[in-house]
């Protein structure tokens, strides 16, 4: 298996508090920016508050992560993306393809790209719109601290990290940020703590730990690449075409 480490130009978006969810939520330049951090306490999540006079007060956290995918040329049939938890609370957790860093990689994180996820429109849910990164998500509760968690790699993950250069993640809040359901107490909302790539070392640093095929990886008259062992006397680790076609 290989790996590849998060750049350093990963980074948190918030909208800092506002007076109602719509407002926090659908934020079109954040309010709150970090991108030097080595810890952040309050990476991903949201916070309800009530205030005098029957005020409710909330906020939105987004973390944002950029890999190098130029250097994969094979199939990449296993893909786990994983990050070090630091000074838990209690959101939940999705990763979702995000169009940050320029959506090329070639920029800085900005903080008029809190909304740079693809498939968001304000006012709406991100189920069903939202390219899903990961096939494990997490409920509150249940994201580790002082460890790694795996976020597992879905198949649009793949793709991407195969096709394209760059491969850049937003993880969100799924219970309220992505379903787009305000929280409604104190005990209803959280933040989750990540380490973040400007942590000295990598052995903390967010990562895709991944498989990549080499040979012939398409399948032949409607028979799977895994269950071909040759084709015509060939190893399929050995073939890069057939009849001229990749």
């Amino acid at each position: 298996m290989a790996l590849i480490y998060s750049g350093t130009e990963d980074g948190r978006l918030g909208s800092g508090t506002k007076s109602s969810w719509a407002a926090a939520r659908d934020i079109a330049t954040a309010t709150s920016f970090s991108s030097s951090d080595i810890n952040q306490s309050s990476a991903v999540g949201t916070s309800f508050s009530s205030g005098r006079g029957g005020a409710t007060n909330f906020s939105i956290s987004r973390a944002f992560f950029l890999f190098d995918t130029s250097g994969i040329s094979g199939a990449v049939t296993e893909a786990s993306f994983q990050l070090y938890g630091y000074l838990l609370d209690d959101a939940s957790m999705i990763a979702v393809k995000s169009t940050a860093f320029g959506g090329d990689g070639n920029s800085s994180l900005a903080s008029s790209e809190i909304d740079s996820i693809v498939g968001f429109s304000s006012g709406s849910s991100l189920d069903g719109s939202a390219t899903v990164y990961s096939s494990n998500d997490f409920a509150e509760n249940t994201f580790n601290e002082n460890a790694y968690n795996d976020f597992g790699g879905s198949s649009s993950l793949k793709a991407d990290m195969q096709n394209n250069d760059v491969v850049i993640i937003c993880v969100m809040d799924k219970s309220h940020d992505y379903l787009n359901v305000a929280p409604t107490s104190t005990s209803d909302d959280g933040f989750t703590g990540l380490t973040f790539a400007n942590y000295s070392g990598t052995d903390r640093d967010p990562k895709i730990v991944y498989t990549e095929a080499s040979g012939y990886t398409h399948a032949i008259s409607a028979v799977s690449a895994a269950s071909i062992g040759e084709v015509n006397t060939l190893a399929t680790a050995s073939i890069g075409k057939v009849n001229t076609v990749d």
